[in-house]
């Protein structure tokens, strides 16, 4: 439970222990936060610990880092309190083995093409950790970001502007067409192909999303 979260549509941190919680101009906040998980976004309050990149006790022990607020039960008083959202998907072992696949084989085929590849990259905030992080000619930076299960699009935007503030590109990598970060960030979209075929370095045709392709020599 915590006192505190952070508001990622608006960009603001709310505080639960006051009455306007922090922000007398929005007086419909308390009703939007108090909103079911269902009925809005799921990723619309985070947790401040990680949104600040530090550790989350909760986080390490299977929760999410996404927040639902309730109230508690503390005496005669009903404080708001949040929570953390648990997990409902957490990838299986043949998406992880795919995930793995492709960051290695961009890394790999950036490497042996001349450019500079690495993986697991974090921004200077850490609020974005690209998948593998693939710099050119005059230090053009691309982030790859390798989303092979469900995000919401608030989290493709907010993940997006931040790595675009820290002069990273990033693009998306989806297998499916109906992908939310489809159309709402720069995306490929490849076929969904068994991870040991991704590793042995078999042809992985970009099936949309591409606008052209510029070849750096």
């Amino acid at each position: 439970m915590a006192n505190g979260v952070w508001h990622t549509g608006y960009d603001i941190e709310i505080n639960l222990s006051l009455p306007d919680l922090g922000h007398e101009d929005r007086p419909d906040l308390l009703r939007e936060i108090t909103a079911s998980v269902a009925d809005r976004d799921p990723q619309l309050l985070e947790c401040l610990a990680h949104h600040h990149g530090r550790e989350c006790l909760s986080e390490s022990g299977g929760k999410s880092p996404w927040m639902f607020i309730r109230r508690g039960r503390v005496g005669g008083r009903r404080p708001l309190v949040a929570s953390h959202v648990p997990i409902t998907h957490k990838a299986t072992p043949a998406e992880s083995a795919q995930h793995k696949a492709t960051k290695e084989r961009i890394v790999d085929t950036a490497s042996r093409s001349g450019l500079e590849a690495d993986a697991e990259v974090s921004t200077a905030n850490r609020r974005t950790v690209s998948d593998a992080l693939v710099t050119g000619p005059g230090g053009i930076r691309i982030g790859w970001e390798i989303q092979y299960h469900h995000i919401s699009p608030s989290s493709v935007h907010r993940r997006s502007v931040n790595a675009v503030q820290h002069e990273i590109t990033p693009l998306w990598v989806a297998k499916d067409r109906t992908a939310s970060l489809i159309d709402r960030a720069p995306w490929a979209r490849v076929d969904d192909m068994p991870w040991k075929e991704i590793a042995d370095g078999k042809e992985m045709l970009i099936r949309g999303g591409y606008r052209y392709l510029q070849v750096w020599k």
